[in-house]
């Protein structure tokens, strides 16, 4: 069982996003040193950072793609764990904000400009409880 779950699809097409997370530096730039276990191309990456288990799935969806992420945080004391889920999740988010953006340009694209006058951001808004 998986304790950190984020979903979302993008209007993207799998073979794109997969094109992008697995390029050099692949998802390194989002996790920093993370360690690729296994691959199944175009639907599945599995990976190891800072001791927790993960795995990024791709699925054809209506209208794009489906991400789903799933981690699973390893062991410690409580507060390295939640210290660990933050920054994963944190860099889950950023991950999936950023292959949904237009440019696909990685985790710099699009910040520092302002959203357009009448326009809702597209950043997903932190709450307590997600």
């Amino acid at each position: 069982m998986y304790s950190i779950e984020v979903e979302r699809t993008l209007v993207r097409s799998p073979h794109e996003l997969w094109d992008r997370l697995c390029d050099h530096p692949g998802i390194a730039r989002w996790l920093g040193g993370v360690q690729i276990d296994g691959i199944e191309p175009p639907t599945r990456i599995e990976w190891r950072f800072r001791g927790a288990n993960g795995v990024i799935e791709l699925e054809a969806a209506p209208w794009g793609t489906r991400v789903r992420a799933r981690v699973m945080p390893a062991q410690g004391p409580a507060w390295e764990r939640l210290t660990t889920r933050y920054e994963i999740e944190s860099a889950l988010w950023q991950l999936f904000s950023d292959l949904g953006s237009k440019s696909l340009g990685g985790p710099t694209a699009g910040r520092g400009k302002p959203a357009p006058a009448g326009k809702e951001s597209a950043r997903r808004r932190e709450t307590p409880w997600a």
